[in-house]
């Protein structure tokens, strides 16, 4: 069995949180290899930035399998269960997803 592949729209937000995160480890990841700590300007601005991109993707409904396992992926990958105030608003997010997917023909 083969998975649907990813909407446009869905497209779109996963790439700007991929985009997002990357730029935030990317400078995160560098200063550390030079020994120095981010500004805290530049860290608010990267982790805001990241955090709506992230929750971007998360509103956005799946609207398919494929979308919701991509979800579910970043989910797990942040942490989110336990690292985010929002988890709730996300958990019920995803759960909407499955609900409504697993009642599509």
């Amino acid at each position: 069995m083969t998975m649907a592949a990813m909407t446009p729209s869905f497209t779109a937000v996963y790439n700007s949180y991929r985009a997002a995160k990357a730029q935030f480890d990317l400078e995160l990841f560098t200063l550390a290899q030079e020994g120095r700590d981010m500004d805290r300007d530049m860290e608010d601005i990267l982790s805001n930035a990241h955090s709506e991109a992230m929750m971007a993707l998360f509103m956005h409904p799946a609207a398919n399998v494929h979308e919701l396992y991509r979800k579910l992926e970043v989910y797990n990958l942040e942490g989110v269960y336990d690292a985010f105030r929002d988890a709730r608003i996300i958990s019920a997010a995803l759960e909407n997803d499955a609900g409504r997917l697993m009642h599509q023909p």
